[in-house]
């Protein structure tokens, strides 16, 4: 599960950095398809999340650093669609990228250094 939790969250990083580049190159096909690509990717990395979160949920001394990463990584799901979104209105305002980056560098925080199921932990 973990492995493919990884897997998925990495293709949503790169494909997330797809997306803002069809939209910086005015490529509007090539980037609603990806997006929703994207979408499918996010949906499979919550979906493996959670299937950690029930597998791991015994773990009774991480509950609180678990919860805060879900509840962050559920987050993040939904700044990557502002962020998306906002681009391709044209709206787009920073804080949207600096809550992006504090709320990644936190997770991966978390998910690789803390909790005990880490690749590094």
């Amino acid at each position: 599960m973990l492995h493919a939790h990884v897997s998925s969250w990495i293709m949503v990083l790169v494909l997330f950095i797809v997306v803002l580049l069809l939209h910086k190159l005015g490529k509007a096909k090539g980037a609603k398809i990806t997006h929703m690509v994207l979408r499918l990717f996010l949906l499979l990395t919550a979906i493996t999340g959670i299937g950690m979160v029930f597998q791991y949920h015994s773990y009774s001394a991480v509950m609180v650093a678990l919860s805060l990463k879900v509840i962050l990584s559920l987050y993040v799901l939904f700044l990557i669609e502002k962020i998306l979104v906002r681009t391709k209105k044209g709206t787009l305002e920073s804080h949207y990228w600096i809550q992006f980056i504090l709320v990644v560098a936190t997770i991966l925080y978390l998910g690789l250094g803390v909790l005990p199921f880490s690749f590094m932990g």
